[in-house]
Parts: C-alpha cells; structure tokens; sequence
C-alpha cells in the first residue's frame, strides 16, 4: 500500500500547471484503521528509499507520470501531452549518464501487512 509521499508537493505542481484538480493519495492510516475495525490487527513497516525515481529518458518519465496519476496515454490530449513533457523537461533533473531523476526527496513507502 502506498502512503502519501514526500513527492505529493510535485505532484500538486504539475496538477496546477496542468490545470486539473489535485488528487492527494490517502495515508496508510485509513487502510490500517478498516483493517483494525474489522479485527485485523496489521504489522507495519515503514520503507524510505535511498534514491529519488529516476527515468530513463523524458519518454519513460512521461509514461510512468501518466501511469502513477492514472491519465490514459492513449486518451490524453495532444496539447495535454506536450504540455505535461514541458513541464517535466523543465522540472526534472538531468543527471550525468543522461537519467532523469526527480527533484524531490525520497518517497517513503509503508507496507501493511499480517500472519495468518
């Protein structure tokens, strides 16, 4: 399960740039309290990556982004499209092997889980 991520301030930036309404995930904390109303009692463990997402090109980072916000590549307005890869272009730091790498810190992740 995935837990609202150090990156939800770039997100929220594309959404305004791209003019869509923001969509913040929900915290671990909801899933966690569903799963102790119905007598599960989950283990958590928290995870932070050592690195920032990295793509291997402006092509991967847009279709990953598009992916992870649940935009349908082939859906998606031209215009909406190019508008999208400026801001990534833009946003996005190019790193020296030619990588792309977010420009946010590490997402943390949290996974729920119990012993049957």
């Amino acid at each position: 399960m995935k837990c609202g991520t150090i990156s939800d301030q770039f997100d929220k930036e594309v959404a305004e740039y791209m003019e869509v309404e923001y969509h913040q995930h929900p915290n671990f904390i909801y899933a966690l309290n569903m799963l102790y109303q119905i007598d599960i009692y989950a283990n958590v463990e928290m995870f932070k990556n050592q690195t920032p997402p990295v793509y291997n090109n402006i092509e991967d980072a847009m279709t990953r982004y598009l992916w992870k916000n649940g935009w349908n590549v082939n859906e998606i307005k031209k215009e909406d499209k190019i508008k999208l890869e400026n801001f990534l272009r833009k946003n996005l730091i190019k790193k020296d092997n030619e990588t792309l790498k977010h420009p946010t810190t590490n997402p943390r992740w949290v996974l729920l889980w119990r012993k049957k």
